[in-house]
């Protein structure tokens, strides 16, 4: 049987693909124009959950890396590391979130749970012969996370004029947060299909048998759950109920990571009972509303450039955020003392 209520408590409370809250650049040395390649995210949490998310394997990469292993050690002395981290974790910790050009998005943890891991004396033999992990590294990382979670930058058509901060989002999402924006195909590969809005492909025929089930859904429960777009007009896009995204993945990518993760979260048996459930009118008994999701419950997630010791002062960017700025202004002198500064830019 199908879990919808542990289902939508594995997915984020503002879209299906998280947002970023925070981003962390200049960890390793390269030109500042090229910084974002290496740049490692804070993402929003799952639902119900109140700290940011990362992508530890990235995180261990890039620390490797900044220790001067090429890519291809980093990559494999990341990988043991992630393995011995990921059996400390409550499994219902690690977590794929969705891609929207990705089927096999990376695992992510909590957080204050793997700076804890870092922390501990065991969490990373062999990897500590080869590679310095630094604990004002790691400080820096906690604090960017105490910002991000405080900030009061969540702000959608639910919610206009009182933003939430990370702390004090909702439980679940909003009823307009149920509705997805999808201007075209979720993992399509670029130009595969060519103008998937003219030819033949998967995602048209899906959309198409989309049409009746929409419809009595919509007859079911009183609202609107598939706006289809004038796929004739460029400027209209559809509007989806986020299940029905999720049924398209399940169609179109059974087996890819984030649909056997799906399958994990919700106990469903198997992918066919996942679909039925996802167009099952009892299942859509959390309050939704469609809505213009091209503008949705949205952040504009801070920067923090960093500039190891002897190469510059550490600055963190805070873009938009006067909030941001005064939190940065007390927390970094503990880490970094008077080589610390904290910048905005005017809130628009």
């Amino acid at each position: 049987m199908v879990n919808i209520a542990a289902l939508m408590n594995a997915l984020p409370v503002s879209t299906l693909e998280p947002n970023a809250v925070a981003r962390i650049r200049g960890l390793i040395d390269a030109p500042k124009a090229e910084r974002w390649r290496d740049s490692i995210a804070l993402f929003e949490p799952p639902a119900g959950q109140h700290v940011p998310y990362i992508e530890p394997l990235l995180f261990m990469e890039v620390l490797a890396r900044r220790g001067g292993r090429s890519r291809e050690e980093s990559s494999v002395l990341a990988q043991s590391a992630v393995e011995r981290l990921k059996a400390t974790i409550d499994r219902r910790h690690i977590v794929l979130f969705f891609d929207f050009f990705d089927p096999a998005s990376p695992e992510c943890v909590p957080l204050p749970d793997f700076l804890e891991w870092l922390r501990s004396d065991s969490s990373l033999v062999g990897f500590r012969d080869s590679v310095d992990v630094p604990a004002h590294f790691i400080d820096l990382f906690e604090q960017v996370g105490e910002v991000a979670s405080e900030i009061k930058f969540f702000h959608g058509p639910d919610n206009r004029g009182h933003p939430w901060s990370l702390r004090d989002l909702p439980a679940l999402p909003p009823p307009r947060a149920m509705m997805e924006f999808v201007p075209h195909p979720p993992w399509e590969e670029y130009g595969e299909w060519g103008d998937w809005k003219t030819t033949d492909n998967p995602f048209i025929r899906w959309r198409e048998n989309m049409r009746e089930t929409a419809k009595s859904l919509e007859s079911a429960l009183g609202e609107p759950v598939y706006r289809f777009a004038d796929l004739t007009n460029d400027q209209d896009d559809d509007d989806v109920h986020r299940f029905l995204v999720l049924h398209w993945c399940c169609s179109y990518r059974p087996t890819s990571p984030y649909v056997q993760h799906l399958l994990r979260v919700s106990g469903a048996r198997d992918v066919d009972e996942l679909k039925t459930a996802l167009i099952d009118p009892a299942s859509y008994f959390h309050p939704f509303k469609m809505d213009d999701s091209f503008v949705g419950l949205e952040t504009n997630a801070f920067h923090v450039e960093y500039e190891p010791a002897g190469e510059g002062m550490p600055a963190m960017v805070v873009t938009s955020y006067a909030q941001a700025l005064e939190l940065s202004q007390t927390l970094l002198p503990a880490i970094f003392g008077d080589r610390a500064i904290a910048m905005a830019f005017m809130e628009t």
